[in-house]
């Protein structure tokens, strides 16, 4: 199941509650906090929850670099602190945490980390300069949650998401 915009602590409590109840299903978390414009589309009440009740029972968190300063308290400027974030959310949250780069100023790669039980893996893709993206971290959680389903490994669904997605923006540039 893929889990995106959730908006208060009380709709965070019932998600955590019904899949608290709910076995066998990877959960892959896109923690939806902050729109493009700046504006809040988290509660901040629901940050914490989030933390504690969420992604405890998640397989996956896909939070891009806004949020993982949330979810971390760190400002993130370079790609080792994109890293660190990732170990971060995955030793403080209890799922594997996939910190995406795509917001992280300069370079000419797009940059992710993703740590996990498994190790820790760095995946990159060319980045694509002049290209308006909306919903493309979106579109990249719902990839790996897809191959996820179809029984991949978390390693092998994000190497596949992360393909999926770099091949889509390729594709606008």
């Amino acid at each position: 199941a893929n889990i995106g915009l959730l908006y208060s602590a009380a709709i965070v409590r019932e998600v955590a509650r019904f899949f608290g109840q709910t076995r066998g299903v990877p959960l892959v978390v896109d923690p939806v906090m902050i729109a493009t414009s700046g504006r809040r589309l988290l509660q901040r009440d629901a940050v914490g929850i989030l933390r504690r009740e969420l992604l405890p029972l998640a397989a996956l968190v896909t939070p891009n670099l806004p949020e993982a300063e949330v979810l971390t308290g760190k400002r993130i400027r370079t790609p080792e602190e994109l890293r660190g974030a990732a170990r971060i959310i995955y030793q403080s949250c209890g799922c594997a945490a996939l910190v995406k780069g795509g917001h992280l100023a300069g370079g000419d790669m797009a940059v992710d980390f993703l740590c996990g039980a498994e190790g820790e893996w760095m995946l990159s893709a060319p980045r694509i300069k002049g290209v308006v993206l909306h919903g493309a971290g979106c579109t990249y959680s719902a990839a790996i949650t897809a191959w996820l389903a179809r029984g991949k490994s978390l390693g092998e669904s994000v190497e596949l998401g992360k393909t999926h997605i770099a091949t889509l923006i390729a594709a606008l540039g």
